[in-house]
């Protein structure tokens, strides 16, 4: 995808235009692209461009994914495996927005708990446990 002339990469990499679902997003240039379709499954995920707030030249791109700890981990391994990448202006090379503590995508391993009503409740729940043993 060719790069518009009037982009002017900012650091960091704005928030795509939609807030519904995690995100994760790439500066148009280089290999960028093919990394953000193979690490957010282009052909399943949406890929669109988009721009900075009040520039109508889009400079950016991003896909929206339901798992975004794994698409962020591949986009690490592919700029490692790349040399660098981002913007070729030293700005970042990618940035995930929207992200979700804790919630896995398909295939995922644990939950995190981050309520402490939910800790009381397994506390509670392991005391009854070991007052019952007794």
């Amino acid at each position: 995808m060719t790069v518009p002339q009037s982009c002017t990469f900012t650091s960091p990499i704005p928030n795509p235009p939609t807030t519904t679902t995690s995100t994760c997003a790439v500066p148009l240039g280089g290999s960028n692209s093919t990394y953000l379709d193979v690490c957010c499954n282009g052909h399943i995920n949406p890929i669109t461009t988009y721009g900075s707030p009040g520039d109508s030249a889009e400079c950016y791109m991003y896909c929206t994914t339901d798992n975004w700890s794994e698409v962020s981990r591949c986009l690490e391994g592919k700029f490692a495996e790349g040399g660098g990448g981002g913007d070729g202006k030293g700005g970042p090379s990618f940035a995930c927005f929207n992200a979700v503590d804790g919630a896995s995508g398909s295939g995922g391993g644990s939950v995190r708990v981050n309520s402490m009503w939910a800790w009381m409740g397994v506390g509670v729940m392991v005391w009854g446990c070991v007052v019952g043993m007794v």
